[in-house]
């Protein structure tokens, strides 16, 4: 989540056709996998009891409210947010513009 993803496929594609598969694997696993293997916590690990939320969410780039909240659940919600797609290239690409203004006086 919060993540553009970009890959270098060239070598897998075959002519014809191709096709993309996605495996997902449970957030709230993940979480604590990374929990294990970093074997250090950010506070707060675990969000107070009341809640039944998950734990070990500061690990992991995703919506932290879907872990469980004051207000809210936890439903670890997973899945594709906008089209996925395979796209060739023989040049150079811009995908993001950034512009910033100058306050001045205008002659």
């Amino acid at each position: 989540m919060f993540q553009r993803y970009v890959w270098d496929i060239k070598k897998a594609l075959v002519t014809g056709g191709n096709k993309i598969t996605i495996k997902f694997t449970s957030a709230v696993t993940y979480s604590a996998y990374k929990s294990k293997l970093y074997n250090y916590t950010i506070p707060p690990n675990c969000p107070p009891s009341v809640q039944h939320g998950e734990c070990h969410v500061n690990l992991i780039r995703k919506k932290q409210c879907s872990f469980s909240w004051d207000w809210g659940p936890a439903f670890a919600s997973q899945g594709i947010w906008k089209n996925i797609s395979i796209q060739a290239f023989d040049s150079a690409l811009i995908k993001d513009v950034l512009v910033n203004t100058i306050k001045g006086i205008l002659t």
